[in-house]
């Protein structure tokens, strides 16, 4: 091989060490130092938005998990906004209005053309009262009726702007694709997360499950509807460029790992490999914002919240490059053995420190038949598919797509109403 070749792609290999040795050795050093402080005292008045896009029923049951939550219903409401879609989420949402109206204050709202995800988080949140804390939900999700409960008492420090949950799936062992999922879930909460959040800068919360200040969301409003790389829109991953923006203005981001929500993950290849792309052109974008703005990084974030940003990315580019020049130098077959040895040597130990992490304190998350099967699934990934989603990433920055959402007919429906129909007399108020 090459000896460039071979150089380069063994600084990759080191690099990906380091993403997973030291947060790791830093939350066995500073586990007490990872816990937020929490203040149950302190009761807020709560919006919880809920932007939708073609999920159907799960929209309803989404509402439901929450209109149950252990907080007083005085101080809670649900805002919920349908981004034109082309099923029956729109009669779900209103059935749902119908159904818990008398638990929790329920407003609807059905977007009057498809604008994308942030658009209708932004409708919500100018809909929403006098809340103090918007707590941002995916519609696809269900959540520990002490949810809102954790994530309001996480604002004991007044200089914490957002705070995340712990998203935890669902459908952890209904196949090969799930169980992988399930375990990068648990160990980037358990250890990606919270090494991030001893330093109080946690690169990216959620939008499962994302609480934030009011004055903080209306504050990084217009940088958000507004931002772009080349006259290319930014709009995948609106929940990571929130998280980014709150911390270059000084702000601390963290995750409590009490409030949780659950989530269905991608069960196919195909709808797997469009959440990857979508997540990958995600982290390409704040990737080039974080280069682009490093004076400010160097004044307003942590060092170690620095290389979370930067790394990752740096390492699959590196990868994707390094591929491309094995192939024009005739090294291709020596860089794919080489490559599926490390990610074995790697991640062997791994998957098996995982699960039985896992089985101990989330047995709910612990994958049925061990963690060995899962290996040549990661591998493979790791080789064809980081390379295929980098390249992808690079050239649909534009996109506007909601992702694993797609385009069907509705088939029943549970109520009628008119576009952009705002119910219970809610008005949209500007922050």
């Amino acid at each position: 091989m090459d000896a460039y070749l071979l150089l380069t792609l063994s600084l990759g290999w080191v690099l990906s060490a380091l993403l997973y040795v030291i947060p790791l050795l830093c939350v066995i050093v500073w586990r007490k130092e990872t816990f937020l402080a929490k203040d149950y005292t302190v009761q807020r008045r709560v919006s919880v938005l809920l932007p939708c896009f073609n999920e159907g029923p799960h929209a309803y049951d989404t509402i439901k998990s929450i209109s149950e939550s252990n907080y007083p219903a005085e101080l809670l409401e649900i805002v919920a906004v349908d981004d034109h879609s082309t099923d029956d989420s729109w009669e779900w949402i209103q059935k749902a209005q119908h159904d818990f109206s008398g638990a929790v204050r329920i407003a609807a709202y059905r977007q009057p053309v498809n604008k994308g995800k942030y658009e209708a988080l932004n409708r919500a949140a100018n809909i929403a009262t006098s809340a103090d804390i918007f707590i941002c939900i995916d519609s696809d999700c269900t959540f520990h009726p002490d949810a809102v409960r954790e994530l309001v008492a996480s604002f004991a420090s007044d200089k914490i702007a957002a705070v995340g949950g712990h998203v935890r799936v669902s459908n952890v062992n209904e196949n090969l694709v799930t169980k992988t999922q399930a375990t990068v879930y648990f160990y980037a909460y358990k250890v990606m997360k919270m090494f991030q959040n001893r330093l109080r800068n946690v690169t990216c919360i959620s939008g499962c499950l994302f609480a934030i200040r009011r004055d903080a969301f209306f504050e990084i409003e217009e940088d958000v509807k507004t931002c772009n790389f080349l006259g290319a829109k930014f709009s995948a991953g609106e929940d990571r460029y929130m998280t980014h923006l709150l911390m270059l203005r000084g702000y601390q981001t963290a995750v409590n790992l009490d409030a949780i929500c659950w989530t269905e993950v991608p069960t196919t290849f195909r709808k797997f490999f469009t959440q990857q792309w979508r997540w990958r052109r995600s982290g390409t974008q704040d990737y080039l914002l974080t280069l682009r703005t490093l004076g400010r990084h160097a004044r307003n974030v942590h060092p170690l919240s620095a290389m979370n940003l930067i790394l990752p990315e740096t390492v699959n580019y590196l990868m994707l490059f390094t591929f491309i020049f094995a192939i024009a130098s005739g090294n291709a077959l020596e860089w794919i053995v080489s490559h599926q040895v490390f990610t074995y040597t790697v991640f062997a130990p791994f998957l098996f420190g995982v699960h039985f992490w896992a089985k101990r304190c989330a047995p709910d998350q612990a994958v049925k038949g061990g963690p060995l099967p899962l290996l040549p699934f990661i591998a493979a990934w790791a080789l064809a598919g980081t390379v295929t989603c980098a390249m992808m990433a690079i050239f649909t920055m534009d996109s506007s797509s909601w992702g694993t959402r797609v385009s069907k007919k509705p088939e029943e429906s549970a109520g009628t109403a008119k576009d952009g129909a705002e119910l219970e007399g809610m008005q949209p108020q500007q922050g």
